[in-house]
């Protein structure tokens, strides 16, 4: 696989697209209405090179840029879940055009820079005003990591202040919270070693952590911290322990370990990650993951602290059929003839039928 090499990073120019195989703006936020209702929230925007990627399910598409997101609402309170794929050939005329950042797709997404650490976030669920408090979280030290079998540019703003409305039952809700973004490129496409462990940490003492376990048969662990005063301390001396709460997938019937012990010595860290709701996998093609909000509790030089933060698992196998899997998602296609027609209307015909095939 090709690697890109590093070079310092950049920005506000990195924030925006780079002509790498894959790259993706990940955001996931918890937030509270104004009744105290909990909810959190993921949203991922990926930008591939189809024909390099080395997904299956993607390479018969004539594109040499194709969009796709993926997206996940959870009620917290209610312990429901909703996710989507949304699928772009083409993004609006003006993105990654303006002098400041802009990403549109319709009314299903838009991510703008209005002005200085301010932007805007839209999706079918949330209309969100963002401001970044922290500079950029420089993963692994300086924002690029070397993951063995291909490098990635990575960092994460960390502290979005976060006000706006998510729609429910009710309608419209004013919310306010905190959303963490991820800005992450790379030339490898995918790869058999591609299993992961992740987790983004915020503690209430205002202590932000990325950590993860990548890998299969040879594993990269990762921690990067940035701290009160806003030092960042990058290590790989970090341990992750998995603590026995098993949740076992109706769909896929994959086993997902949710809740996990992490230890950073270098800071006297020990952090303790619970699900804050279990139902929460999401099926793409050949690959399924779980992808959702945790608990933390935490140990810090012996004081206690909390937090929330949110939890990916990538590469649990699946011991369930995908052909069966999606004869039963096509029946429910086959079965409501207005979403049909809505995505032969959207000539998304052909590239449904490609991604989404068994």
């Amino acid at each position: 696989m090709s690697k890109i090499g590093f070079r310092p990073l950049v920005f506000p120019k990195d924030e925006s697209c780079h002509n790498s195989v894959i790259e993706w703006w990940y955001f996931n936020g918890h937030l509270k209405t104004e009744l105290g209702e909990e909810f959190v929230f993921m949203y991922c925007l990926f930008k591939v090179d189809p024909q390099k990627v080395s997904l299956p399910f993607l390479k018969n598409i004539p594109l040499r840029d194709f969009y796709f997101a993926h997206s996940m609402v959870s009620n917290i309170d209610k312990k429901t879940f909703k996710s989507s794929v949304s699928l772009y050939p083409e993004l609006d005329k003006d993105s990654f055009k303006k002098k400041r950042l802009f990403i549109g797709a319709g009314k299903d997404f838009v991510f703008e820079n209005t002005r200085g650490k301010q932007y805007c976030f839209k999706n079918p669920d949330l209309d969100l005003n963002l401001v970044s408090k922290r500079d950029p979280l420089l993963i692994d030290g300086k924002g690029w990591i070397d993951l063995g079998i291909k490098d990635t540019y990575y960092f994460s703003l960390s502290d979005l202040e976060a006000t706006g409305t998510i729609k429910t039952e009710k309608g419209l809700e004013h919310v306010s919270g905190k959303v963490w973004l991820d800005r992450q490129w790379s030339n490898g496409g995918y790869h058999s070693e591609d299993k992961w462990t992740w987790f983004s940490i915020q503690l209430e003492n205002g202590i932000d952590i990325l950590c993860f376990e990548y890998g299969d048969k040879e594993k990269t662990r990762s921690a990067t911290m940035r701290l009160q005063d806003g030092r960042q301390i990058a290590t790989r001396n970090i341990s992750f322990k998995p603590l026995g709460k098993i949740w076992e997938s109706p769909e896929t019937k994959a086993s997902y370990e949710l809740a996990w012990l992490i230890e950073i010595p270098e800071l006297k860290l020990k952090i303790k990650a619970a699900p804050e709701n279990l139902s929460q996998e999401i099926i793409f093609g050949s690959i399924n993951y779980w992808e959702g909000g945790i608990d933390i509790k935490a140990e810090l030089a012996g004081k206690k602290i909390k937090g929330f933060g949110f939890l990916e698992l990538v590469g649990v196998p699946m011991d369930r059929s995908l052909t069966e899997i999606y004869l039963k998602k096509g029946k429910v296609l086959i079965d409501n003839p207005g979403l049909l027609k809505e995505y032969f209307e959207k000539g998304k015909e052909f590239i449904f039928s490609q991604i989404f095939r068994p």
